[in-house]
């Protein structure tokens, strides 16, 4: 049985590593800063080390010195957690035998085929698609699942539901669940329970304060089957939904009520926290030893597409306060005229313009190889909708009406650059 040394400060993220590591048959050891790390290091003599560059008490940079000076542990191969790494630092990891470098928020997909590789132990990841978000609203938990149930993701949810009541201070929340865009199969009802139970274990609310939002069948089929889950509230109407959570304003009706409710859906949660785990999987290789890390100084090509001249040229100004390279374009086919001459780093693209609308746009750049993050910009809050542009190749969305704040944190955060 091979053996991995997890060396982490983030509790959660540190706990889901060991717990994953575990349930995939690997002996686990684990510490929660570098001097109990390296003390470890030395007396169990593991086959991987998976660790933080920020540590207690000893640092990243200090571990894998000390590391290199024990012959017994020296050539024992690194996989390193980081937001950030110095240009220079990542010049002497070779030396260090560290072999991977993983960005945070953790990618798991990444991490246990670096796992796989480094160790030559076959891994399995569940790589279909699904898509789940999750934010809270005061004391209401939104959990969203579409497109399909994914294990891994499921597990992961646990833990992103975790990190974010312990940062808001909330004990027992309401929960809506919403399920949509799932195709029955002969996992779903397994699937579909472990869902329940990692949005329970994580919350430890009464089922009378969960309810689910789903036109699915199956749903109400499978929860019928389950002792525990048979009493959930299930219901195709959200206003139903919200009003049995006391989330629905009683006066409110109407297109009152419908804002109310798409402010409730659309609402991003307010982090004060490092997101530690990444929902997104990725097709693509992890960090090599040659990454160039992305600073605000860098040169990035941003491109703007719009129709609207007002939000084109106010989205332009907010950025170029950046000395970034802007693209403008007023129309689509412009966008797409241009493109391949002038390769943007990131889109900030309009659905709705009258030549030729965001979603082609979407496939013809994707299809074109292109993998540059786009953003898109509208006034539709509506889920499906946003789910649609998801699926032709979005990153994100922002909606109208804009805030400077908020277009230069999306930069910001889609160009992986750190403030």
């Amino acid at each position: 049985m091979k053996k991995i040394l997890v060396v982490q400060s983030s509790e959660l993220l540190r706990r889901y590593i060991c717990e994953k590591l575990e349930k995939l048959g690997f002996e686990v050891l684990s510490a929660k800063d570098g001097f109990d790390g390296l003390i470890k290091l030395k007396n169990a003599i593991p086959d991987l080390v998976i660790m933080d560059l920020v540590l207690n008490r000893l640092s990243g940079m200090d571990f894998i010195r000390e590391k290199k000076q024990y012959k017994n542990v020296s050539d024992i191969p690194v996989i390193l957690l980081s937001n950030k790494i110095d240009r220079l630092i990542i010049e002497r990891l070779i030396f260090y035998k560290v072999t991977k470098i993983i960005s945070k928020p953790v990618k798991v997909d990444l991490l246990f085929n670096a796992v796989s590789e480094t160790l030559k132990v076959p891994i399995d990841i569940d790589d279909s698609y699904s898509l789940i978000d999750i934010h809270l609203n005061e004391d209401l938990l939104f959990v969203e699942i579409s497109g399909g149930f994914n294990k891994d993701k499921i597990e992961i949810a646990q833990y992103k539901i975790i990190q974010l009541l312990e940062s808001a201070k909330i004990k027992y929340p309401k929960i809506l669940i919403i399920i949509t865009d799932i195709e029955f199969n002969q996992y779903a009802c397994i699937l579909l329970e472990l869902l329940m139970n990692c949005v329970t274990e994580a919350t430890n609310t009464p089922i009378s304060f969960i309810k689910i939002l789903t036109g699915l069948p199956f749903v109400k089929e499978c929860l019928a089957l389950s002792d525990s889950y048979k009493n959930v509230e299930i219901t195709e109407d959200i206003k139903e939904a919200l009003n049995s959570l006391g989330k629905g304003d009683v006066f409110a009706f109407g297109k009152e009520l419908d804002n109310l409710i798409s402010q409730l859906l659309s609402q991003v949660s307010e982090k004060n926290f490092e997101e530690v785990l990444d929902f997104k999987f990725s097709t693509e290789s992890d960090k090599d030893l040659n990454s160039i890390v992305r600073s605000p100084d860098d040169k990035f090509n941003i491109a703007i597409v719009d129709d609207d001249l007002h939000i084109l040229e106010y989205i332009a100004t907010v950025l170029s306060e950046n000395n970034w390279n802007i693209l403008i374009y007023d129309t689509g086919k412009s966008f797409l005229d241009d493109f391949k001459k002038n390769i943007p780093d990131l889109v900030f693209l309009d659905l709705m313009m009258p030549d030729v609308n965001g979603f082609e746009i979407m496939q013809r750049f994707r299809s074109s190889g292109f993998t540059a993050p786009i953003v898109v910009v509208t006034a539709m809050v509506e889920k499906e909708y946003i789910l649609k542009a998801k699926k032709y190749g979005a990153t994100s969305y922002m909606t109208k009406p804009l805030s400077s704040e908020v277009i230069i944190n999306k930069a910001y955060n889609m160009l992986k650059i750190k403030k």
